[in-house]
């Protein structure tokens, strides 16, 4: 494989984690045990990528999204008011070919990572004490999605996504993860 942006793999997952975390975690470096966890590896080399949000009923819920630079910002929260309805938030940086933060159709924010390649972590109180609450919550969880732009202005959203074990991947992440996992 070359080192050009057209050559290396387009990684784009989605992993909701609907079971607490505890010390054996290695994801994520000090885990809330009381917190659920969704994150999503981005690619932003290509072209934006869409994240879509389904309402989840929580008190808190917070978007977390980190590049390699470490700078760490939460662009949804509950707090925010957000996460009541449906969103769509679209991730680019100044490096992402042929987008410049244009508004799009049904998109409700955007937002300029500082890295081309981005963490994006949802984290969701559960309410496990509330067995429906917790349901709809893990449900919500399980609906969350992501698209390229071209992908979403197509109307072509499955494009390459499968679930495997409760994650979201697309083919060139199940390739990229056989390479370096065989």
């Amino acid at each position: 494989m070359g080192n050009s942006a057209s050559s290396r793999p387009y990684i784009k997952s989605v992993r909701p984690n609907t079971t607490l975390a505890d010390h054996t975690l290695k994801a994520i470096a000090r885990p809330n045990n009381d917190t659920l966890y969704i994150g999503a590896m981005i690619d932003l080399t290509r072209e934006p990528v869409i994240l879509e949000a389904p309402v989840f009923d929580s008190t808190y819920v917070s978007l977390m999204v980190t590049g390699y630079d470490h700078y760490v910002n939460i662009p949804m929260s509950t707090r925010l008011g957000d996460f009541s309805k449906p969103s769509r938030i679209l991730f680019y940086t100044e490096r992402t070919p042929g987008y410049a933060g244009e508004p799009v159709d049904g998109v409700d924010k955007i937002f300029e990572a500082t890295g081309d390649f981005i963490s994006a972590i949802y984290r969701v109180m559960p309410h496990f004490n509330e067995p429906e609450r917790f349901q709809r919550n893990l449900d919500a969880m399980q609906n969350t999605k992501v698209m390229t732009l071209s992908e979403y202005r197509s109307g072509n959203k499955s494009i390459a996504h499968r679930r495997v074990s409760g994650t979201f991947r697309t083919d060139s992440l199940l390739k990229l993860e056989r390479h370096y996992v065989s």
